[in-house]
């Protein structure tokens, strides 16, 4: 692996990662799941180095991108119901293909479609369309939320005795 200037480590994903138990509390996996041989271990390693309610956002193209299949260096294809595996607060989908991969809450998800002006025609299945995913690793609530939900439930005893 190279060293780069203004890069503290440099790693191999597909071993574990040189870090800390609880870290960080933000990962940016951009355009790396798509590549990386055992993501069902890179995404145990990142939940490991994650800090309780600390997010990890993802990005990879969508399989039904034709950049997702033109991709040689590719070896991962994803939908949206693909990150649903590794949720918590999913419902259960009747099967666990995953292995008891269920670490994180889904945070939010968006599907994107960027057009390529200069190579497409803006027909069907020829843009550059990507899944965004937020995962939050599971944690006790914030001192704020706690506030909020004893406020919720003080306005709801309200509401009741009406």
């Amino acid at each position: 692996m190279f060293q780069n200037p203004g890069v503290d480590v440099v790693a191999n994903l597909e071993e574990p990662l040189p870090f800390k138990d609880e870290s960080f509390d933000f990962i940016l996996l951009v355009h790396v799941l798509e590549h990386v041989k055992n993501k069902f271990e890179l995404l145990k390693e990142c939940y490991r180095v994650l800090q309780p309610r600390g997010t990890l956002h993802i990005r990879v193209p969508h399989a039904y991108s034709r950049c997702a299949i033109s991709d040689p260096t590719h070896i991962n294809l994803y939908v949206e119901e693909s990150f649903f595996h590794f949720c918590q607060n999913i419902n259960d989908m009747g099967f666990d293909t995953q292995q008891g991969m269920r670490l994180y809450n889904l945070a939010w998800m968006e599907t994107i479609a960027h057009p390529l002006r200069d190579l497409d025609e803006f027909r069907p299945g020829e843009f550059f369309t990507e899944i965004c995913v937020d995962y939050e690793k599971p944690g006790e609530l914030y001192e704020w939320e706690k506030s909020l939900d004893t406020w919720e439930k003080k306005d709801a005893e309200k509401t009741s005795a009406y």
